[in-house]
């Protein structure tokens, strides 16, 4: 099974760098429908029988533009949503760098901002999302997610420390493709944007 996450296109708060509110009603940019749009191409490409999506606006209206662009089924799975930041949504990425920059990675992995979730707790409902869409019996689906989201399973799909998700800063419409073949994730690519 080939999956092809796509980051959703941009929106106004992408553009002025704050982090999203859980439930935010912001829609897609005009850049970030092109965004989509032009993703539309790699997952034809791709040959995608059917797509997957986190609940959060921002995410479904680009998984719906796609899905109907391609004529395939939209399943929104609530474990595939951005992480839950609290009373710290809204603020800038800065901003909440700041404090965590100060944590090792363990303290880091493990910390709940007020009335939000840990990267751990995040982490435990992808994999769960994981274990669905890999149950599936296509052989290419496309999951349209957040930045958070991706960051947080890149130590899933590569099998590698929690730390290599730092390294990755996803691009809105950016793809990244993973191959899941006995039991094992092979990489294809990761934060593709040459068709933007």
């Amino acid at each position: 099974m080939r999956i092809v996450f796509l980051r959703h296109g941009e929106t106004k708060v992408n553009v002025e760098g704050r982090t999203h509110i859980t439930g935010d009603t912001s829609e897609l940019t005009e850049d970030g429908i092109n965004q989509i749009s032009k993703a539309v191409s790699v997952l034809k490409k791709n040959n995608v029988k059917k797509i997957y999506c986190s609940p959060e606006k921002r995410a479904h209206q680009s998984a719906k533009l796609a899905s109907q662009k391609l004529n395939l089924s939209l399943e929104v799975l609530d474990g595939l949503r951005e992480r839950n930041w609290g009373d710290w949504e809204g603020k800038t990425w800065n901003k909440i760098s700041e404090v965590l920059n100060e944590m090792n990675l363990e303290e880091r992995y493990n910390f709940i901002p007020p009335n939000g979730e840990s990267w751990k707790q995040m982490e435990s409902r992808l994999s769960e999302s994981l274990k669905k869409i890999t149950s599936g019996t296509e052989n290419c689906v496309c999951v349209v997610t957040h930045t958070g989201s991706l960051r947080g399973l890149i130590p899933i799909l590569k099998n590698q420390e929690k730390s290599v998700s730092l390294k990755y800063d996803f691009e809105n419409g950016s793809i990244t493709i993973f191959d899941f073949e006995n039991n094992k994730f092979n990489e294809v690519v990761i934060n593709d944007t040459t068709h933007l």
